[in-house]
């Protein structure tokens, strides 16, 4: 068995990666049909996702709730002492889209501890505004948090 080179210099691909493409629809988010923002919105880098998140949420899209649940998904394990800026997005985004959907998916972030930290609270703020149903056990752990 041979000891993988982590250190080893592999050139960067020459074609372009998808997430670039996505660049040029966030620069008039707000001018892009519904169906691009949602096929953009999966697969956007860093630089784009937060831009795209607001636009979701701007229009109410539900159609964008698991793309957006799947953006903080992305992620998890960051911000126990800071706002994860794209989480952030998606948390506010859900909480203006509002509705059923939306309120399964935050409470799904919470009990999952897909979002921590600072992040936590705003979602834990988000769901209490959409009136989300979380599990007992995470409501006594988050109890016990105070």
């Amino acid at each position: 068995m041979q000891q993988l080179d982590l250190f080893r210099y592999v050139p960067a691909p020459a074609e372009t990666p998808p997430s670039e493409d996505v660049g040029r629809l966030v620069i008039g988010s707000d001018s892009i049909e519904d169906e691009e923002l949602l096929a953009a919105l999966p697969r956007a880098g860093l630089a784009h996702s937060v831009a795209l998140a607001a636009e979701a949420g701007r229009r109410r899209m539900t159609a964008a709730v698991p793309a957006l649940e799947a953006l903080c998904g992305r992620f998890a394990g960051f911000g126990a002492d800071r706002i994860v800026p794209e989480q952030a997005a998606a948390i506010d985004a859900l909480a203006r889209i509002a509705g059923a959907d939306a309120a399964g998916a935050l409470a799904r972030l919470i009990a999952r501890r897909t979002v921590q930290g600072p992040c936590l609270q705003r979602t834990v703020a988000a769901a209490a505004c959409l009136g989300a149903k979380l599990p007992a056990a995470t409501v006594l752990e988050l109890l016990r948090q105070r």
